[in-house]
């Protein structure tokens, strides 16, 4: 059996995830907002490792990102936000595997 391919996904994943992180940082953790935030970011991630082991993030040198050493494309100001967000958070790497919880 073929691995299904996401990275059209990957974009919108990320958006959500950016989105959800953002959300929980203004609003306490059972605000609807983020309550509805992190169940729908939960199922993306849920969808995506129920068909493979773990989801590798990186933020490359030259400003680009990559979702399992794809390189994602530009949609607008998409990259543009992705990278600021986690050069803010000084965040380089980010694994994830199957079997997170949704808390």
């Amino acid at each position: 059996m073929t691995e299904k391919n996401f990275s059209n996904d990957y974009p919108k994943l990320l958006l959500d995830f950016i989105s959800t992180i953002r959300k929980a940082s203004f609003y306490p953790s059972k605000h609807p907002a983020v309550v509805e935030s992190l169940k729908g970011l939960y199922q993306q991630f849920t969808l995506i490792l129920a068909a493979k082991q773990s989801l590798t993030l990186d933020i490359t040198q030259d400003d680009r990102i990559l979702m399992d050493g794809q390189a994602l494309e530009d949609k607008g100001s998409f990259l543009k936000s992705g990278l600021s967000f986690f050069r803010e958070t000084s965040v380089e790497n980010l694994t994830f595997q199957q079997g997170m919880s949704e808390e």
